[in-house]
């Protein structure tokens, strides 16, 4: 099976039909989860430097934090290509929103495509769906009985 073609060739509508978002936003919270993994490990090594001991010793704690680490690169990489994506074909933002974006999501990319998930896509995804939904004021038609 050629998987290439599933990661290049991926259609806008369907990505963005609200079918996946329930894995964007786990993607995104594994990307910040790996942030927090990486500000930890850093924090650990600070130490090292200054002659304390860690937690980091444990092997146990080495292979949760590989673990997080891992799915927080994965989910990147897939967070990534969507938010790419969704900037390149269903922004409809101002051009120095995009522009901004533009920088953030190329020079931070995992982490800019993270945040580029939670102060765009889903903004924009939350007024899209309160836009379709009917008002509770407005007259509905009866039941058929």
């Amino acid at each position: 099976m050629d998987y290439s073609r599933i990661l290049t060739a991926m259609n806008p509508k369907l990505l963005f039909s609200g079918r996946f978002d329930r894995y964007y936003r786990w993607a995104a919270c594994a990307v910040v989860a790996a942030f927090l993994v990486c500000l930890y490990v850093l924090y650990c090594y600070y130490l090292t430097l200054m002659g304390r001991t860690t937690a980091l010793q444990h092997v146990g704690l080495r292979i949760i934090l590989g673990a997080i680490g891992a799915v927080g690169a994965l989910s990147g990489i897939l967070l990534s290509k969507v938010m790419w994506t969704y900037y390149r074909q269903g922004d409809a933002t101002s051009n120095a929103s995009k522009r901004f974006w533009f920088f953030i999501m190329t020079f931070v990319s995992l982490y800019g495509c993270a945040a580029y998930y939670f102060l765009v896509y889903e903004r924009v995804r939350a007024e899209t769906e309160l836009v379709g939904k009917p008002d509770k004021s407005s007259p509905r038609t009866p039941l058929l009985r």
